[in-house]
């Protein structure tokens, strides 16, 4: 059960990651326009 729930901490950590670096990308491209 404690497995299971850092696995889960893990994988929104990712996402929040991904979603952060998917802004930076798109403010970059805004930018370079």
């Amino acid at each position: 059960v404690v497995a299971y729930g850092f696995i889960r901490k893990t994988r929104a950590l990712q996402h929040f990651q991904i979603h952060q670096l998917n802004l930076f990308r798109t403010a970059v491209r805004l930018r370079g326009d």
